[in-house]
């Protein structure tokens, strides 16, 4: 019974730490971060998890987290566009309806005209 109070004293403990641990990456995460906003959530997640384990990595002792947050997101398009540098309508590369024309497009392909 003894055992059993101990074993679970220790495991709320290494829960708590975790905890602890978790809300300190958290926050520093969060104040590096700043006013910049993520392109989505997932993107968001992913450099979190890229930024905890920077942070527990050897090679980084002595980094500032800005640092590390920029070695990561550098040359990356993680964070969302500032809208007002970015043009209300940009004209894709995509169909833009109409007829197709099946042989023109066959023969711009290399293709051999579709038999019928």
């Amino acid at each position: 019974m003894e055992q059993r109070i101990a074993d679970e004293k220790a495991e709320a403990e290494k829960k708590a730490k975790e905890e602890e641990e978790e809300a300190e990456y958290s926050s520093r995460f969060k104040t590096v971060v700043g006013e910049q906003k993520w392109r989505d959530e997932l993107t968001e997640k992913a450099v979190y998890a890229e930024f905890k384990t920077a942070l527990q990595d050897e090679a980084n002792k002595g980094k500032g987290d800005k640092d590390i947050l920029a070695a990561l997101t550098q040359d990356k398009e993680y964070f969302a566009k500032d809208p007002a540098r970015v043009p209300a309508f940009s004209r894709g590369t995509g169909f833009a309806g109409g007829e197709v024309d099946d042989a023109a497009v066959r023969a711009a392909m290399g293709l051999s005209p579709k038999k019928d």
